[in-house]
């Protein structure tokens, strides 16, 4: 199985980012576009992984430590490695009490014990909306997301971590939620 584990976006954040991306589509760059269904902020991509390991996942999850209510501003846009080269195109996560990297961090290593190799670069939250497959039209692509950087699109509370099985399909990645842990503190 191709697993991540990943924290699920609310619909209505999902249907504003795709409502402010839809008329980047339009610009005729070559973008394979994540529809509003298979947005999600990525916390750890695992691969894929034989079913046997779920255990050792689940455990992970449930042994992370519990954390006080924070919640996640979804406003900005940019491109990795940037908008001069786009190859990923996102919209922007901002957790200013530190409480999200924190949690991604015990991720990592509480995974890392059970033989997960660390993610190779540092975590930046992020929503991915498109991958760039070619140059062609990229600086219209780029001028349209420039208009986006401003933008803001919600805020939702961090509550659950949840472990996804993605199938590729022609049409796109089709997203499965296998089984999820609640990560707030209770009062």
């Amino acid at each position: 199985m191709r697993l991540f584990i990943a924290i699920d976006i609310p619909e209505a954040i999902k249907n504003a980012v795709g409502r402010a991306v839809d008329p980047l589509r339009s610009t005729g760059a070559d973008v394979r576009w994540v529809g509003r269904h298979g947005m999600h902020l990525t916390l750890k991509f695992l691969g894929e992984i034989d079913d046997t390991r779920l255990d050792d996942i689940k455990a992970s999850l449930e042994s992370l430590s519990a954390i006080a209510l924070t919640t996640i501003g979804v406003s900005g846009a940019g491109a990795f490695p940037g908008l001069k080269n786009p190859r990923v195109l996102w919209i922007g996560l901002q957790e200013p009490s530190g409480r999200l990297k924190a949690l991604q961090l015990e991720l990592e290593d509480m995974l890392e014990k059970s033989g997960f190799p660390r993610e190779g670069k540092p975590f930046h939250p992020h929503l991915t909306v498109g991958r760039v497959r070619s140059p062609r039209r990229s600086r219209e692509l780029s001028e349209g997301m420039m208009t986006l950087q401003g933008c803001t699109f919600g805020e939702f509370p961090l509550g659950e971590v949840a472990v996804f099985k993605s199938d590729l399909k022609p049409g796109g990645a089709e997203y499965t939620k296998l089984f999820a842990v609640t990560v707030i503190e209770k009062k």
